[in-house]
């Protein structure tokens, strides 16, 4: 352990390194909004289910009274991962590297990014969606 730690001693490596645990440590709480982000919206999935068996079954109609209103929720849920994915597609434009010995990992990295814009592009659709059904 102790040769693995003296490999590090240079200045600018450990400077680099610091650096990739930032990102990793914040990537872990980017991803952890969007893990709450789908227990949100498996909580509204739930309440919409009640709802739909308290259409069906009118002897649940005194349970069904105090269901909560499920578009807060799904505005909440569809703010964070719009948080989540533009920390992801910023961190993936501004970690674009530029000294690629192939263009194999340049068409890489390129459709990485577009991947991550097209998926925050249909996250902000899906939100305008929601905001207009309010």
């Amino acid at each position: 352990m102790k040769q693995q730690l003296s490999k590090y001693e240079n200045s600018q490596e450990r400077a680099e390194l610091a650096e990739q645990l930032r990102l990793v440590t914040q990537s872990q709480a980017y991803l952890g909004l969007i893990i709450l982000s789908v227990l949100l919206s498996y909580y509204v999935l739930g309440i919409q289910k009640k709802q739909i068996e308290c259409m069906i079954l009118p002897q649940k109609t005194q349970e069904c009274a105090y269901l909560p209103a499920t578009q807060k929720i799904s505005l909440i849920a569809g703010i964070l991962v719009i948080i989540a994915l533009s920390f992801f597609f910023c961190t993936s434009v501004r970690n674009k590297s530029s000294d690629f010995t192939s263009p194999t990992a340049v068409r890489q990295e390129e459709r990485s990014i577009l991947a991550s814009f097209l998926v925050l592009a249909a996250a902000l659709l899906r939100f305008q969606n929601l905001t207009e059904t309010a």
